[in-house]
């Protein structure tokens, strides 16, 4: 028991690789999110110049619904791939 060093709780060891992972995945939410909000504002665009306006509430429910879940992939997406990014930033300093 004697000689057992305490772990220091304030620091965090990062893996590199998972780091780089973690920031592929954030990207690809980011990118995911861009093309649900761009197929929602082409969607929008159609709509207006065409007149085809939907008449039942399903699909006005669906397309508003892929509007927002775009807007928040592209929110989260760029928080975590900012973050990634600093992190691997960080850890190629270190290195």
């Amino acid at each position: 028991m004697a000689g057992q060093n305490p772990v220091a709780t304030d620091q965090i060891v990062l893996s590199a690789s998972k780091t780089r992972q973690d920031y592929r995945l954030s990207f690809a939410l980011l990118f995911a999110g861009i093309l649900m909000f761009g197929g929602f504002s082409l969607f929008e665009y159609w709509v207006a110049s065409t007149g085809n306006y939907p008449t039942s509430i399903a699909p006005i429910v669906a397309i508003s619904l892929l509007a927002s879940v775009g807007s928040i992939l592209i929110t989260v997406g760029a928080i975590f791939t900012v973050i990634n990014w600093s992190l691997l930033r960080k850890s190629h300093r270190a290195a």
